[in-house]
């Protein structure tokens, strides 16, 4: 049986996940809509006795988004390794009737504050 350990920062914002023998093996940042901005794996690494000799990076993922006029991302684009991984790209159709309800709820937001 394996116990893993998952750490928080208060915002949620990034996790952290260690193996049962406590060494730190990915991180994951996300920003404050939760959407992923980096991910980080790692691997454990012994030697020919099975003495731990060091952690290996397996991956560093990075993510960046490109948003519409009502802040909703459009475009998300992954990065692995520095090098481009894959780029996906949504339309996203609007009813009138949404756009003039969130533009009520941005202006009572702005005026109460």
């Amino acid at each position: 049986m394996s116990k893993d350990t998952y750490e928080y920062n208060k915002d949620v914002c990034i996790v952290k996940s260690y193996n049962s023998s406590g060494r730190l093996e990915s991180s994951i940042k996300y920003d404050r809509e939760r959407k992923q901005l980096e991910y980080i794996k790692w691997k454990a690494e012994y030697d020919y006795n099975y003495d731990f000799t060091g952690m290996k990076l397996l991956y560093h993922e990075t993510f960046k988004y490109e948003y519409d006029s009502l802040n909703n991302w459009i475009k998300s684009t992954c990065y692995s390794n520095e090098s481009l991984h894959y780029i996906n790209e949504r339309k996203i159709e609007y009813s009138w009737y949404k756009v003039a309800s969130w533009l009520l709820v941005a202006i009572s937001f702005w005026h109460n504050n």
